[in-house]
């Protein structure tokens, strides 16, 4: 199901614009162990909804102007479109922050309420990094055991040009996204997404810092 010819990161990247920065030629590495958001039940009204308890690991390969991305994800809903980025912001979200912008408490950390912590989208992790923070939606599918392998590379001075500001990547996040479509039991109207995406898409089901390793 194509759900929009792109997705935008205009939410909240405005903020994050500064001047480019240059790529430098050290090897790096980064890794973040991705721990589960929204899972468990969640019951609103009469409806429980189910998240399943998604986890994994996220490297991010600087060798010159190379950047070299790989995730494995488990836990996720079976045969769902995840969607995955590098966030700007400075911390993972948590059941606290459900409410805390629109002080509706649903049992949902939303993609909103989660952007005060994650920040906005830098990278968008799809078949190519090279778009910055706009992607067609060619992000995994998990398979019929709730799984997905991720690989893909890119130019650093490239991403850099479009998103206009340095990587930095020991201050960032990846966050992963997607839950099950069941038009049968929508989420509630409360749970809100970004314009133009249905909610099931930009729910946040993982998210982890990464940190340098070597």
């Amino acid at each position: 199901m194509r759900l929009a010819p792109r997705i935008l990161a205009g939410v909240a990247l405005a903020a994050l614009v500064v001047a480019p920065a240059t790529a430098g030629n050290s090897n790096q590495t980064y890794r973040a162990n991705l721990d589960p958001l929204n899972a468990g039940s969640h019951t609103v009204g009469a409806v429980t909804y189910t998240i399943p308890s998604a986890s994994g690991t996220a490297t991010v390969t600087l060798k010159g102007d190379n950047v070299s991305v790989d995730i494995s994800v488990r836990g996720v809903t079976a045969g769902t479109l995840h969607p995955q980025h590098i966030h700007a912001g400075t911390t993972c979200p948590d059941a606290t922050d459900d409410g805390a912008i629109d002080g509706v408490v649903d049992g949902f950390v939303d993609v909103i309420e989660g952007l005060p912590k994650y920040g906005g989208i830098l990278v968008s992790l799809d078949s190519t990094i090279n778009t910055g923070a706009e992607s067609d939606l060619d992000f995994p599918v998990a398979n019929s055991s709730g799984a997905y392998t991720y690989s893909a590379e890119g130019s650093r001075m490239h991403i850099q040009d479009e998103i206009m500001t340095a990587l930095k990547l020991g201050t960032r996040h990846v966050v992963i996204h997607g839950i099950a479509d069941s038009p049968a039991m929508p989420l509630p109207s409360t749970v809100r997404t970004l314009p133009g995406l249905p909610a099931w898409a930009t729910l946040p089901v993982a998210c982890g810092e990464l940190h340098r390793s070597n």
